[in-house]
C-alpha cells in the first residue's frame, strides 16, 4: 500500500467524454485534472468563455463564432470580440428587457433600449421594474434643433414628426406615447385636456441630452387641465422645463362629487425659471419623483386644494419670493369628498429658498426623511402645522417638532450628500416603494443592523 500522499492510477489528461462510469468503483483513483477548466461554465463569459479540452491543461479561450456561444448556453447568442453575449441590443432580449454590457437586464436608462425609451416605473415581462417600451408603441418627435424640418410618419427617430402637436395628432391604435428627441431649440408649450404619455431624452443616465419645454415668459410651459367633463392623465418624463410664466400647472374643475381632477406624473425632469412658480396644482392628483425645482419665482411647488400628492426624491433649491420652497393649501391632501387622501412628502431636499422652506398650512402635514436647511437663514424655515419624522433641519432651526434633527448635514451647494456625513447617511426609514434616489441610484446602497440603510434626502450616497 502506498503512503498517505500516494494515489492510485492517474486519469489526468484522459478524455473520458461519453464514457459511462456509473457503478465503477473509483476508490483510490486520481480523478484530479490538471489545473485548468473542466467545462465552459467555469470560464468568464465575456472574456474567454470556451473551455478548450483539447489542451493540457484545459484552458479557457475566446470564442471563435456564434455557434460556440450558443453551444455553451442557448441564451448566449453572440460571439463579439472573443466574448459570449446575450444581446447586442434590447431586440435580442425577451420580456421587454434592456441590453446592458451584453446582458439582458431590467433597463434603467434609455440607451439600454433599442426604442430609446426605458420606463423604470413600469414592470417588464420578468416582473421587475424597468421596461423597454416597444418602438411600435411610440411616435417620435424631433424639431431638428429648430431648423428646417419635413415631418415623417413618426414611426422611428429617422421618420420623426416635427412638433408636439403633430406627435399628439399621430397617437392612436398601438402608438400610445411620444418620444421627444434631444434638441438645442425649445419645443414650446404643452397644453393638454386629454391623456398622454410624453418621454424626453433625460432618462436618468446623467448625459447632457435634453429636450426643453417653455421659453415664453408669457405662457405656462406645461399645462394639463380638465375641460369640465374629462380627467386627463399626463405622464411627463425626462424634460427640462425652462423660462416661462409658470413651469407646470395642473387644473381641475367642479366640486364635490362633480369634481374632475387631472392626474399629473412628473418624473426625471428639471423645472427652472418660472416667473410665477415652478409647479402649481389645484384639484388634481400629483405624483412627483426625481425632479429638480430650481430658481423659480413665487416658489417651487404650490399644491392648493383637493390635491392628493406624492413627492419623492426631489430637490427644491433657491426658489424665491412669496411661496418659498414648498407650500400646501388648507385642503391639500384631501379627496373631493373631503376625506383624507394620499399625502406623501418623503426623501426630498429643500434648500436655499426664501422666505421659507415649507409652508404646511393649517392642516397636519407629514414630512418624512427629508433635508430642509438654509432656508430663510435657517432659523424659521417652516410655517403652519408641519409634522416631522426624521427631517434634518440644521442647528439654527427653532421648530419644536420632536421629529426634527437639529444637526448640519454634509452637503454640497446642490444639496448632494458628501462622503463622511453621519447625519443623513443610513438614517432614513424603510420605504420599499422608494426604489432609487434622484440620480437613479438604487436605495438603499447599504443595509445596517440598526436601520434601513436609506439616506435622508433626495440623494443616496453611493
Amino acid at each position: 500500500m502506498g503512503g498517505p500522499d500516494e494515489m492510485g492510477p492517474d486519469l489526468a489528461g484522459l478524455d473520458l467524454t461519453g464514457v459511462d462510469l456509473t457503478g465503477v468503483d473509483l476508490t483510490g483513483v486520481d480523478q484530479r485534472l490538471p489545473d485548468g477548466c473542466r467545462d465552459s461554465a467555469e470560464c468568464p463569459q465575456q472574456v474567454a468563455p470556451i473551455c478548450d479540452r483539447g489542451s493540457l491543461p484545459a484552458m479557457c479561450r475566446p470564442c471563435q463564432g456564434h455557434e460556440e456561444c450558443r453551444g455553451r448556453h442557448p441564451n448566449l447568442k453572440w460571439c463579439i470580440a472573443g466574448g459570449c453575449h446575450e444581446c447586442v441590443s434590447s431586440n435580442d432580449c425577451p420580456n421587454d428587457l434592456g441590453c446592458r454590457a451584453g446582458a439582458c437586464v431590467a433597463c434603467q436608462v434609455h440607451g439600454e433600449c433599442a426604442s430609446l425609451v426605458c420606463d423604470p416605473y413600469q414592470r417588464n415581462g420578468a416582473g421587475s421594474h424597468g421596461r423597454c417600451v416597444p418602438q411600435t408603441s411610440l411616435v417620435y418627435v424631433d424639431n431638428r434643433n429648430g431648423g428646417a424640418c419635413t415631418p415623417g410618419d413618426g414611426t422611428s427617430p429617422e421618420r420623426a414628426v416635427c412638433t408636439l402637436a403633430q406627435g399628439l395628432a399621430a397617437l392612436g391604435g398601438s402608438r400610445q406615447a411620444l418620444r421627444v428627441m434631444k434638441s438645442t431649440a425649445t419645443y414650446g408649450q404643452l397644453h393638454l385636456t386629454s391623456s398622454a404619455t410624453v418621454y424626453g431624452p433625460a432618462g436618468g443616465d446623467g448625459s447632457d441630452d435634453k429636450a426643453m419645454l417653455g421659453g415664453d415668459n408669457g405662457r405656462t410651459a406645461v399645462w394639463v387641465e380638465s375641460d369640465g367633463t374629462s380627467e386627463p392623465q399626463l405622464i411627463l418624463d425626462g424634460f427640462e422645463i425652462i423660462r416661462s410664466a409658470r413651469g407646470v400647472q395642473c387644473s381641475g374643475r367642479g366640486g364635490g362629487a362633480n369634481m374632475k381632477r387631472p392626474t399629473l406624473r412628473l418624473r426625471r425632469s428639471v423645472v427652472t425659471g418660472g416667473l410665477f412658480g415652478g409647479l402649481q396644482a389645484n384639484r388634481c392628483v400629483v405624483e412627483i419623483d426625481r425632479v429638480r425645482f430650481a430658481r423659480n419665482g413665487q416658489g417651487g411647488i404650490y399644491l392648493i386644494d383637493f390635491v392628493e400628492y406624492s413627492i419623492t426624491n426631489t430637490f427644491v433649491l433657491d426658489n424665491s419670493f412669496g411661496g418659498g420652497g414648498v407650500s400646501f393649501g388648507e385642503a391639500a391632501g384631501l379627496k373631493p369628498d373631503g376625506s383624507p387622501g394620499q399625502a406623501v412628502f418623503r426623501y426630498n431636499t429643500v434648500r436655499g429658498n426664501s422666505p421659507r422652506g415649507v409652508d404646511c398650512g393649517p392642516g397636519d402635514r407629514p414630512l418624512q426623511d427629508s433635508i430642509v436647511i438654509d432656508n430663510a437663514g435657517g432659523t424659521n424655515q417652516f410655517r403652519g402645522t408641519c409634522k416631522l419624522t426624521r427631517v434634518v433641519v440644521g442647528d439654527k432651526e427653532t421648530i419644536g417638532e420632536p421629529g426634527a434633527i437639529k444637526q448640519n448635514p454634509m452637503v454640497d451647494a446642490e444639496g448632494r450628500l458628501q462622503a463622511g456625513d453621519t447625519v443623513c447617511v443610513d438614517q432614513g426609514g424603510s420605504a420599499p416603494e422608494v426604489r432609487t434616489d434622484y440620480f437613479g441610484t438604487v436605495r438603499p446602497v447599504r443595509k445596517t443592523m440598526m436601520g434601513s440603510g436609506y439616506d435622508i434626502g433626495a440623494h443616496e450616497l453611493p
